[in-house]
């Protein structure tokens, strides 16, 4: 399991804070039926994608943001469709490479999931 954690200090205006996308999103992600493993992997794919946003211009972050919520929607399903996180997960990571390195968790943590179904 990887870590991905940051911090933010001084004046801070951007996409992290936007509607609670972390706090938001793992409350959704507590409440589904899906298993434990879906459900670290969805966390940790939460705060990479929150991360790699942070660093993008307020369009594509937008963009990733809502992508992440489609994917993990899809992925908590009774029955996520493979086909369909595929589409999602190719979006998040290429819109994750545009920030370089940081974006790199993005693709390897969506890879993760959709290997699980």
């Amino acid at each position: 399991m990887s870590d991905y954690r940051f911090k933010v200090e001084g004046d801070f205006e951007g996409v992290v804070g936007d509607k609670n996308v972390v706090k938001d999103s793992f409350q959704v992600i507590d409440q589904s039926s899906a298993g434990p493993e879906v459900k670290d992997l969805l966390k940790q794919l939460t705060e990479a994608v929150a991360l790699a946003a942070s660093r993008m211009p307020k369009d594509q972050a937008d963009r990733a943001l809502s992508d992440l919520d489609n994917f993990c929607g899809e992925a908590l399903t009774a029955e996520p469709r493979k086909t369909i996180l595929q589409a999602f997960g190719d979006a998040l990571t290429k819109t994750a490479s545009l920030v370089g390195d940081i974006g790199v968790p993005v693709a390897k943590l969506a890879a993760a999931v959709i290997a699980l179904f």
